[in-house]
């Protein structure tokens, strides 16, 4: 395992951890976005399906 760099690196001054930094963060945010749609389309399923069940309990009225 690689040692964590710190300012004294010249790697770091380089700037070439920002870059992991910046694609690591992406990489979690495609993952929550991701998230987020799966979320929102089984809640809308969700709502579809009691909306069904509303209107033909209504329907059976």
């Amino acid at each position: 395992m690689k040692r964590p760099l710190t300012d004294g690196d010249e790697e770091y001054r380089k700037g070439s951890h920002r870059v992991s930094c910046r694609d690591h963060f992406n990489g979690d945010r495609n993952q929550f976005i991701n998230a987020l749609v799966r979320d929102n389309i089984l809640r809308a399923l969700k709502y579809v399906l009691s909306g069904a069940k509303i209107a033909s309990m209504n329907l059976g009225r």
